[in-house]
């Protein structure tokens, strides 16, 4: 069994690993050996959100009224710091415009760690 502290040192690692969350338009069902969003039109840095319980991590960005306009996402990805797709989503189409902003949380957690 992992103890908390080993817990804290885990979602530190996490905490570390993840800068950017990528957006984009494909919709295709993601598969173990993507190393790219199928069609990414955006990149942002992510906020990272204090307070998770641990073993979990809260990443966090914001598409302004003026970002991905006329845009259908269907897509987003976490990024490591060295620019490698670590985690890959498809969602319900979006259909982007500027009359609205939209903000992606992606949570990760670690369970099961006995």
């Amino acid at each position: 069994m992992i103890v908390n502290e080993g817990l804290v040192r885990i979602r530190g690692e996490i905490l570390n690993v993840v800068e950017d969350v990528a957006i984009g338009t494909g919709g295709s069902g993601t598969t173990s050996d993507m190393n790219e969003l199928e069609n990414e039109i955006i990149r942002k840095t992510s906020d990272d959100v204090e307070g998770q319980a641990i073993g979990e991590s809260l990443h966090r960005i914001r598409l302004t009224s003026g970002e991905a306009n006329n845009e259908t996402l269907r897509e987003c990805g976490v990024i490591d710091q060295d620019g490698n797709l670590i985690s890959r989503n498809v969602h319900a189409p979006l259909e982007k415009n500027e009359t609205f902003e939209v903000v992606y949380e992606i949570s990760i957690e670690i369970k099961n760690m006995e």
